[in-house]
């Protein structure tokens, strides 16, 4: 079937999407398991950005965070005949034209969404795991963020702070919620403030337990006492900046965490 067919009757047969790959353990497992299928439809098709240049999304809704394309083809080789991407049998992804007809595998989650248990004010997104609710604001100051998320929370008679990361879970969530926000992002701007390369020597501003979860880059954090401000990158790893220079401005945010203790 062509991609729209495919996609089409993975809905309407086991309400389900076609395949999409967000881990390179994700994307092992489908060309192993697969691999007699032969090349096989991902999800990924061309969406409008803004009003401006066509990117590929997941299902046209979520970035594409991870990839893994054969040397030839990239998420910026998408065009009107080939606004489409495949996984081939060695697990490499090509860029592909809709119209032309392929294998496909319908995906579908098993663990159906939990309706939420946290009452969230209005914008405010929640995240059950830790009673938690979170908010993007469009900043590229650590001081001036700050500020804001305490602003955003008094509206509604309650209190937040720059977010604290204290799970894997948690620390995936505030990702993928970022990049829906704002794929092009650089760096997510975090409540962790700190000083030197010693990891205990960092903190939370909102007191929560910094040695409970860390997810630092490859030798981070740097080792100067300036650069203490904590982010996050688009990869989900961690670094630190200094509090008075961002060099991406234009694509920095910041993320607000608001708890209710229950």
């Amino acid at each position: 079937m062509n991609f729209y067919d495919a996609k089409e009757y993975c809905y309407q047969k086991f309400n389900a999407n076609l395949l999409s790959i967000e881990t390179k353990h994700q994307n092992d497992f489908i060309r192993d398991y697969y691999a007699f299928f032969g090349s096989k439809w991902l999800s990924a098709s061309m969406s409008k950005e803004n009003n401006s240049n066509s990117i590929l999304k997941w299902n046209e809704i979520y970035p594409i965070t991870f990839t893994n394309f054969d040397p030839f083809n990239s998420l910026s080789n998408a065009s009107p005949s080939l606004g489409c991407l495949k996984i081939l049998e060695n697990g490499l992804w090509v860029n592909s034209n809709c119209m032309v007809p392929s294998q496909f595998v319908c995906q579908k989650n098993l663990i159906q969404p939990i309706k939420s248990s946290v009452d969230c004010p209005k914008s405010w997104i929640p995240f059950n795991l830790n009673n938690a609710c979170f908010k993007i604001i469009k900043t590229s100051l650590i001081s001036e963020a700050e500020t804001l998320c305490r602003k955003e929370a008094m509206i509604h008679g309650e209190e937040a702070s720059l977010a604290s990361i204290n799970s894997k879970e948690e620390n995936e969530f505030v990702l993928k919620l970022s990049l829906k926000h704002s794929p092009h992002l650089h760096k997510i701007l975090l409540g962790g403030i700190g000083g030197g390369k010693r990891k205990l020597n960092w903190v939370w501003v909102d007191g929560s337990d910094f040695s409970k979860y860390q997810n630092w880059d490859k030798y981070m954090p740097r080792q100067r006492q300036n650069m203490s401000n904590l982010v996050m990158l688009k990869s989900g790893k961690w670094a630190n900046i200094r509090s008075d220079r961002n060099s991406h401005p234009h694509h920095t945010i910041a993320v607000c965490k608001l708890i209710f203790l229950i």
